[in-house]
């Protein structure tokens, strides 16, 4: 693996022949973020890539340094579009959580994505787009809650953002670049 300390991205090719993809970014508060994605091609097809990010953070009030870090794989299928995400994060405490997350492409064209994770939670989400151009996703959670969001951009190019949830409350957001 190959690092670099002013911010760039380094490609560098592996003795497997898989190559890794590094990306270091360092900001004025001492935190460095430094992430590696590493992408092989298996015989039946299938892409797995593997992301591993180490943030280091220092801690205002003793000095000392804390690290967290996370490893994310995927495995695509290109025949189908499906894939799942397995990621695991190790906290500053040294606690570790987890996850897995499947997505699927449905016949009508919709994606619909399951994520589990270690704690018991977890939601199922369905993101099909409409005949306007719209998008609209409806995500149900482990907790018996649910949404609907609904995103589209305007003619003006901004993007509008309309949520209901299950409880009856709801939010528009309008996102605008200038």
């Amino acid at each position: 693996t190959t690092t670099s300390a002013d911010g760039t991205t380094t490609t560098t090719t592996n003795a497997d022949g898989t190559k890794s993809t590094t990306t270091t970014t360092n900001t004025d508060d001492g935190t460095t973020t430094t992430s590696t994605t590493t992408t092989n091609s298996n015989s039946d097809g299938t892409i797995v890539s593997t992301t591993v990010t180490t943030t280091t953070t220092t801690n205002s009030a003793n000095g000392g340094t804390e690290t967290t870090s996370s490893t994310s794989t995927t495995i695509t299928n290109p025949i189908d579009g499906s894939s799942t995400t397995m990621t695991n994060n190790v906290n500053v405490d040294g606690t570790t959580t987890s996850s897995t997350s499947t997505t699927t492409v449905n016949n009508d064209g919709s994606t619909t994505t399951e994520t589990k994770n270690s704690d018991g939670s977890g939601d199922t989400s369905t993101t099909k787009v409409n005949n306007d151009g719209s998008t609209t996703t409806t995500t149900n959670n482990s907790d018996g809650s649910s949404n609907i969001s609904t995103t589209k951009v305007n003619d003006d190019g901004s993007t509008t953002t309309t949520t209901n949830n299950s409880d009856g409350s709801s939010n528009i957001s309008t996102t605008k670049v200038n």
